[in-house]
């Protein structure tokens, strides 16, 4: 119980020591407490512990498949947009300008290069900076260092996933033996046909469930 107390700091009282009774095996396993689901205190936790660390899937490979396709998303609440370069490579950036934070990019479609709609600062498909208005004459501004923060990408069995970490774990320990599993299924050869996305006033785990 203390190890689970000390890795996830936050969880209301009791909470951990409940979660631990969890996990006592069949026999005598219990389900979630109800405030797993609807305590705001451990969504937050969740989503430093489970969202901001390691690795999250955010769609199939083929959502991005030509130069200039792109999405913006959330990934543990923090603003994301993906993009397909020009040298074919799929990225993940901060959807934040580097001027002002302001949201770059939203909603998903294909774009040729990605522009700040506050005062029009712009990147190019690899997130570097190629336009700051007003700025030609500004002391020790560099645009090489004023580019989109990047953050890590991996593609595997048809998906794609990215980290918020610095460092994160190498995505195929992450994964452990989903490929194993999963092999009969060809993930990585299927094609999206349909993609339907519903908003739902609920905690994720219920949905997921």
């Amino acid at each position: 119980m203390t190890t689970s107390t000390r890795l996830l700091p936050g969880l209301p009282s009791g909470l951990a020591e409940a979660l631990g009774r969890c996990r006592g095996g069949q026999a005598v396993a219990r389900s979630l407490p109800a405030a797993c689901y609807t305590d705001p205190r451990v969504a937050a936790v969740e989503e430093e512990a489970v969202f901001r660390r390691g690795w999250v899937g955010v769609g199939r490979w083929d959502r991005w498949t030509d130069p200039g396709d792109y999405a913006a998303i959330r990934v543990g609440g923090v603003p994301v947009v993906m993009v397909r370069g020009d040298d074919q490579v799929l990225r993940a950036f901060a959807n934040t300008c580097s001027h002002r934070f302001t949201e770059v990019m939203e909603g998903e479609g294909t774009c040729r290069r990605m522009r700040c709609p506050f005062h029009a600062w712009t990147y190019a498909l690899d997130g570097t900076l190629i336009g700051a208005p007003s700025m030609g004459n500004a002391e020790d501004f560099d645009p090489a260092d004023h580019g989109l923060h990047e953050f890590f990408v991996a593609e595997r069995l048809g998906f794609t996933f990215v980290s918020l970490e610095d460092s994160p774990p190498a995505i195929d320990d992450w994964l452990g033996d989903a490929a194993g599993v999963l092999a009969r299924w060809e993930l990585d050869s299927m094609v999206t046909t349909r993609r339907r996305e519903f908003t739902v006033d609920c905690n994720w785990k219920a949905f997921a469930e």
